[in-house]
Parts: C-alpha cells; structure tokens; sequence
C-alpha cells in the first residue's frame, strides 16, 4: 500500500467517523439502550447508530486491601478448587482412581495454590489494595449517521418519544 493510498483511506475513515449527528442526550446508559433497542424494533438500518459517552471518567472502587492471610485463603481456596477438579477430570474419564492419581491431583493442587499465593504477594507488593476499575459518563448521546438522522426522528416519533424535552 503507499503513502498516498494510505492517506486517502484514513482521511475517509476519519470523514465517515464524523458523519454522525446527536439525535438525543440521556443521563444514564440504560436509557440509551432502551432508545436504540426502540429504535432497532421499528426495523431501522441500526447498523447506522451508536451510543456516544460524553465527560469518561476512570473509576476504581477499593474493595479492601492485600494481606496475608488473605492471599493464604485465597490461595487454599483455589488448590482445593483444582484438586476438586482433577478429581472430578479423572474420576469421569478413568474408572479406578488409584493413589497415584490422588498424588498427582494433590500436587498439581499444591503447585497452583503456591502461584496463586506468590502472584498476589507480588501484587500486594505494588499495591497494598483491591479494587474493581470501570468507566464511567456524565451522560450519552444517541448520534446517527447523518443520512438516517431524519428517518431515526420520525421512527421514534411514532413510537412516542418527544424530543427537545428533559428526558424521553
């Protein structure tokens, strides 16, 4: 591909990204799904929309913090989770399950509980906490490609939603 071939591809990628116009503002994203789930129902080309979140912000809730005891029981916890499963592996696929096939379980249990245990002591090492991390809007925009925007306006207006007002 050359230079030119390529600048002329992303300029009408980027073109056909800004061909899409705000047909309605929510505040929260399941009234934005609820709109374009309308929208889908009145058999428009959806394929033509998208939800847009206006103001992202990061957020990462802490949940608690790293200890010990806690990547111990995490860690037993999840040997016994593995061996439970070998065993079930085993038992389903081979009849006789014979000490030998204990010791494997158990060691394959206890080999995955010791990474388990060190992979979280190396994160409490870089962060002494839990947290759960997402994204998060102020509000949403509903935009659709500027050819549809008019046929979007009428199919909602036949289900009911009225525009120009606070909420639909």
């Amino acid at each position: 591909m050359t230079q030119q071939t390529f600048h002329r591809r992303s300029h009408r990628i980027a073109r056909e990204r800004d061909d899409y116009k705000t047909i309605t503002e929510v505040r929260r994203y399941e009234e934005a799904e609820k709109t374009v789930s309308d929208l889908a129902h009145t058999n428009f080309p959806i394929h033509n929309v998208r939800i847009v979140g206006i103001n992202l912000e990061s957020v990462e809730q802490i949940t608690g913090r790293y200890s010990v005891t806690k990547n111990a029981i995490s860690a037993i916890f999840s040997a016994l989770l593995w061996f439970v499963f070998l065993f079930f592996v085993f038992q389903a696929f081979l009849y006789n399950i014979t000490v030998e096939m204990l010791a494997i379980c158990g060691a394959s249990a206890l080999t995955f509980g010791l990474l388990t245990f060190f992979n979280a002591r190396r994160n409490t090492a870089k962060r002494g906490y839990i947290s759960l991390q997402g994204m998060q809007a102020n509000s949403y925009e509903i935009q659709v490609r500027s050819a549809y925007v008019n046929a979007a306006y009428h199919a909602l207006a036949n289900i009911g939603y009225r525009f120009g007002e606070e909420s639909n």
